[in-house]
C-alpha cells in the first residue's frame, strides 16, 4: 500500500515562525505544504514539519513512510504530526 504525496512548484516554500519554549527559550519552527492524494478529485493541502530549509522535500511524487502511523491510547491508528517522512517515488 502506498499514499500518494506531492510537494507542487509554487506551494513548496519552508515557512518559519518563533516561538518560546517553556522554559523561555526562543525556537524556530518550520514546516511546508505538501498534497495528500485520498482518491477524490483534488488532492488535500497539508503541513509537514521540516527540520530546516536547507532539508525541506523537494518539488516531485512521494510515499508516505508508514512509519509515521501510530496507535494512540485509545488503540484508534493516527499520524505521528512530528515523524511523518516522505520517501521519493522512483521516476
Amino acid at each position: 500500500m502506498s499514499v500518494k504525496v506531492q510537494i507542487l512548484k509554487g506551494f513548496h516554500d519552508v515557512t518559519s515562525r518563533s516561538i518560546k519554549t517553556k522554559d523561555g527559550t526562543p525556537k524556530t519552527l518550520y514546516t511546508q505544504k505538501a498534497y495528500l492524494h485520498k482518491g477524490g478529485a483534488f488532492p488535500v493541502e497539508f503541513t509537514l514539519n521540516v527540520d530546516s530549509p536547507a532539508l525541506a522535500y523537494a518539488l516531485g511524487d512521494y510515499d508516505l513512510d508508514l512509519d509515521c502511523l501510530r496507535v494512540n491510547r485509545f488503540g484508534s491508528l493516527e499520524v505521528d504530526p512530528y515523524a511523518v517522512t516522505l520517501q521519493r517515488v522512483a521516476v
